[in-house]
């Protein structure tokens, strides 16, 4: 079982850095739980999924236009405990604003996931810190 469980987290992987380089919004607030708690650097923690799906509506919105050339996480570790996961590494990105040179940022993450009555893996609560502000 723990081989799959390892698969579908992996596969939500793959889900989530692809919607992130596509900046698909749909799929992107599928990978979340209902429950799912966002802590940032900055601002206050977004709780409940419609928050976190509406901060990054707005975000896309904001950033409209902007082009997405890479977003890439890295787990060191990913440990599975029953219905829960922890996994917690790197990420990368850059975004490219209209007629601007590129923006890049890397950072930290940890997340919790929670195993879903489907036997699917959704993130429950993630932390995301840049390295610069």
């Amino acid at each position: 079982m723990e081989t799959e469980d390892r698969l579908k987290i992996e596969g939500l992987h793959r889900k989530d850095m692809k919607a992130s380089l596509e900046r698909d919004y749909e799929t992107l607030v599928s990978l979340m739980d209902e429950e799912v708690v966002l802590i940032l650097a900055q601002g206050a923690p977004q709780r409940g999924k419609d928050t976190v799906a509406g901060n990054l509506k707005a975000h896309l919105e904001q950033t409209e236009g902007w082009r997405v050339t890479e977003y890439v996480h890295e787990f060191e570790e990913v440990e599975i405990a029953g219905e829960w996961a922890y996994e917690w590494g790197t990420y990368r990105g850059t975004m490219v604003p209209p007629g601007a040179e590129p923006i890049r940022e890397t950072g930290k993450i940890m997340r919790i996931l929670k195993k879903q009555t489907d036997s699917s893996w959704k993130v429950y609560r993630s932390i995301g810190v840049a390295d610069q502000p």
